[in-house]
């Protein structure tokens, strides 16, 4: 991610994109844990469900998704911080 900002959040240092998107990798290894096992969890799941319905409503495409909210990307997670 380019033009990356640093920021603290819970004690933790997290770099965002511009775009307000964030290495949940990074984030989820200080718990040692991954990002699949939080988008797993039920409460994940109707949250991003949510945001699905609202964005639905605000567009006449229907098209949101999960993808809309979660992106991935293979490589170095060395190259985000």
């Amino acid at each position: 991610m380019k033009g990356l900002i640093t920021s603290q959040y819970n004690g933790q240092e997290l770099s965002f994109s511009e775009q307000g998107w964030f290495n949940a990798t990074q984030a989820a290894s200080r718990f040692n844990k991954k990002p699949n096992d939080w988008l797993r969890l039920p409460d994940t799941q109707r949250y991003v469900d949510a945001l699905i319905k609202r964005e639905d409503q605000k567009s006449d495409t229907r098209l949101s998704r999960i993808t809309d909210f979660v992106k991935t990307q293979k490589g170095n997670s060395k190259l985000f911080t």
